[in-house]
């Protein structure tokens, strides 16, 4: 059984065996010489065990002797793959006038596990509500975190997320 990680870039992806017979019926493990292989350095993982705990994404081989004597392996390679990321894909309309807040952001997040749930902040405080659209909005910087179903999140703040002030002007009479 291969368990891959949770979140994107996680450390708690597995891999558990059952050694079988040739009728496909279990086999104690503890005669034999398990050896676990991370395949991008050829590194041991862990000998004398039928599953591995807390990897990151990677290729695996698991070496199993069952002759010690004559040296000899069988050997099964495993993945476990990397989960997809959550892609915040925003849109940002800026301010049309000034002492107007009519700015907005919208997400349309991608990757993860939807549904998704936000948390807004503006210039460092909590603003908003849990949504991912917002509205009305003056200037000022705006982050957002954007979690997904499997509790996985990613703190969005991008530059462009920052509604940009409009300059103050004054209109004078020319002599």
């Amino acid at each position: 059984t291969i368990t891959n990680p949770v979140c994107n870039s996680g450390m708690d992806g597995s891999i558990s065996v059952v050694l079988e017979d040739a009728m496909g019926d279990p086999v104690d493990p503890s005669p034999f010489t398990l050896t676990w292989i991370d395949l991008s350095d050829m590194s041991i993982v862990a000998t004398g065990v039928n599953e591995i705990l807390n990897q990151p994404v990677g290729n695996y081989r698991l070496e199993v002797e069952y002759d010690a004597t004559n040296n000899c392996i069988v050997a099964e390679d495993f993945v476990i793959v990397e989960f997809s990321a959550i892609n915040p894909n925003f849109n940002v309309v800026q301010l049309t006038c000034r002492d107007t807040p009519d700015a907005s952001i919208t997400l349309n997040p991608l990757g993860g596990d939807a549904p998704y749930s936000y948390q807004w902040f503006r210039n460092g405080s909590t603003f908003g509500g849990n949504t991912s659209f917002i509205d009305n909005l003056d200037f000022g910087t705006y982050t957002v975190v954007i979690t997904d179903d499997t509790g996985c999140g990613i703190l969005v703040d991008d530059p462009a997320l920052i509604i940009q002030e409009i300059p103050a002007f004054t209109v004078s009479e020319t002599t």
